[in-house]
């Protein structure tokens, strides 16, 4: 989702509307940090997850940390472009 907006933010369509990137990413990490708080402590970062599951010798679906911050670097771009093509001129 960061990266989403991140993507979006910094779209050339979008030049007009950089007055509120540092709100638009506030309330991305916010929102993130409600919704998945719940779920998941909210842990966006894997270094931050790495600590309490090494304290806790819990590596119980760990490598989801790991993997799926690297797997949505790579699949966000291409879901971008597939959504929201290049303006050819």
């Amino acid at each position: 989702m960061l990266l989403l907006v991140l993507l979006g933010s910094s779209d050339l369509r979008n030049a007009e509307k950089q007055d509120s990137v540092p709100l638009k990413f506030a309330a991305a990490i916010i929102a993130l940090s409600l919704l998945g708080g719940p779920y998941t402590g909210a842990s966006v970062n894997p270094a931050r997850s790495f600590a309490p599951a090494l304290w806790s010798k819990d590596w119980t679906a760990h490598w989801v940390y790991w993997i799926g911050p690297l797997f949505a670097g790579l699949a966000t771009p291409l879901f971008y472009q597939c959504c929201f093509p290049p303006v050819r001129k």
